[in-house]
């Protein structure tokens, strides 16, 4: 039995959703990504920048309000002087993921939101083979290991969220009691959290 991410049937889900709705449902997903940019690098002062982010994508599932456009959003990628630490890959999925929210405003196009829900699921699956990797020094790519990565915790939890996202949005009856809750649900439960974050560097670093 797979656990993977299926985009033709998330396509298909989204597709039984009103835009507003299906808006704050990838909104959820790229709020629940952010965690590795707040941990990238501190002298950027990401942050503060992440915490301005949240804002902008919760204003734009609840209002319409403009998202950063594709260039902004290329100004907060890594420069060549920058460090590069357990989190930078992971801070740039994030930023992909939230391009491609700025391709959606501009395009309305459903398949944005359907490959930000995938990169997602994808920051998990690179997460739970990052960590098994390092918690198994040498480990050979396996169908096995592949089958443990797929059905890691944290692959599990993103598929999770992903569901009672799209449950939730069928079920609200306002879409500001649905982004007050999607907001509420995606903070506390990230792709990959500050703690297991921690956990990947002290294999890394063992």
């Amino acid at each position: 039995m797979a656990n993977r991410f299926d985009r033709k049937h998330d396509l298909k889900v989204l597709g039984g959703l009103t835009d507003e709705r299906r808006i704050a449902v990838a909104v959820a997903a790229l709020d629940r990504m952010i965690v590795p940019y707040l941990l990238w690098p501190k002298e950027r002062g990401s942050a503060e920048a992440g915490d301005k982010l949240r804002e902008d994508l919760w204003s734009y599932a609840a209002t319409g309000e403009p998202v950063p456009d594709e260039q902004s959003v290329e100004q907060l990628y890594p420069g060549p002087g920058d460090s590069v630490t357990l989190e930078s890959a992971y801070a740039e999925s994030f930023l992909e993921a939230l391009q491609l929210l700025a391709l959606f405003a501009e395009t309305g196009d459903p398949m944005r939101l359907v490959e930000i829900r995938e990169a997602a699921y994808s920051m998990a699956d690179a997460a739970a083979s990052d960590m098994l990797v390092r918690a198994g020094a040498g480990v050979r790519w396996t169908p096995e290991v592949e089958s443990a990565v797929s059905f890691h915790p944290w692959v599990s939890r993103e598929l999770q969220a992903q569901d009672a996202d799209v449950v939730a949005a069928s079920g609200a009856d306002r879409l500001d009691a649905l982004v007050d809750g999607l907001r509420a649900t995606s903070k506390a439960k990230p792709v990959v959290s500050e703690e297991e974050f921690g956990m990947m560097r002290s294999y890394q670093s063992g």
